[in-house]
């Protein structure tokens, strides 16, 4: 089963990430709506409880993570590159930038200045996973000025990073350090009624933003979650266990191990045997019910990992 099926729904912002991607690379996927809010009973059967959005699903391998995903893209699809730039370690660290600082001052913006508008369970759900278990809507608000000039400041950071006379951020055609920076436009744009004037503020990044809008997304036909949960049973993982490389834990393979992202949002935790681990990857294999014999895979970096 080589078919890319992402689970994910429209306005999520990391799946626009990805999406993107598919339209760099110009790939054929499937695509499965799921719940904006847990619990999601077709898609945990597969994952072991994962909450967070999106999941690539190929047969019964399951990825989890944009910054995962992305470099299973990339592994499956060489042609074209995301790293068309000589230094791709700099790309992962503008990435995790994106996603961490720059994200929540967006995240923030946002929420605070939707706040009367927010479904309730929603808003709980988001400001935990992002600002922590204690973390409150009203707090958000409150700090709404200061959260608007971090992000302010943050997106002339951007602006900064695109080289001057270059199309996009890694030269003269896109890749990862662009699907970075076009989900976190495209969320403001989206979500925040001043957020493409935001963008627009910055010249060079409103002249990028309007090429990458025209990327698309590649050839996207849809799959209900039933059809997903159901090619997954019919299928087995498809990834070769690597071995478990020397780690600070003393884990080995086969050891039962749970996996859940690093910092207090609330995931839950996924459990199953451990397959594989290195300084990139780390995966579990898992049996379900449901789904049959799953192999669920994580970037090792953001992710705690223990016996």
């Amino acid at each position: 089963m080589s078919e890319l099926i992402l689970h994910h729904y429209p306005p999520s912002p990391f799946s626009e990430k990805v999406r993107i991607a598919f339209g760099i690379k110009g790939v054929a996927w499937r695509s499965v709506e799921i719940p904006r809010v847990p619990p999601r009973p077709l898609l945990f059967p597969m994952t072991g409880g994962y909450r967070r959005t999106p999941v690539l699903q190929v047969g019964a391998d399951i990825y989890c993570d944009t910054a995962l995903i992305l470099a299973e893209l990339e592994r499956r699809y060489p042609r074209p590159t995301l790293f068309p730039e000589p230094d791709p370690g700099l790309t992962l660290a503008f990435g995790e930038w994106v996603d961490g600082p720059l994200f929540r001052a967006a995240v923030a913006v946002v929420l605070g200045t939707a706040a009367e508008n927010l479904p309730e369970d929603f808003a709980r759900d988001r400001v935990r996973i992002y600002f922590g278990p204690g973390a409150r809507l009203e707090d958000l608000v409150a700090a709404l000025p200061d959260w608007r000039e971090q992000l302010q400041g943050r997106l002339r950071w951007l602006e900064q990073s695109l080289p001057a006379g270059a199309d996009y951020f890694c030269g003269g055609r896109p890749g990862q350090r662009d699907a970075q920076a076009w989900y976190l436009c495209w969320f403001l744009n989206g979500r925040h009624p001043e957020g493409r004037a935001m963008v627009d503020a910055h010249p060079r990044l409103a002249a990028w933003y309007l090429r990458m809008e025209a990327i698309g997304h590649g050839s996207e036909s849809p799959l209900s979650g039933e059809e997903a949960l159901a090619l997954c049973a019919a299928s087995e993982p498809g990834a070769t266990a690597t071995g478990v490389a020397d780690n600070p834990q003393g884990l080995r393979q086969g050891d039962a191990v749970a996996v859940r992202p690093q910092g207090e949002g609330g995931d839950p935790e996924v459990e199953g045997t451990l397959q594989s681990l290195d300084a990139v990857r780390l995966s579990l294999q898992r049996r379900d019910p449901e789904a049959g014999t799953v192999t669920v895979h994580f970037p090792r970096v953001g992710y705690r990992l223990r016996a």
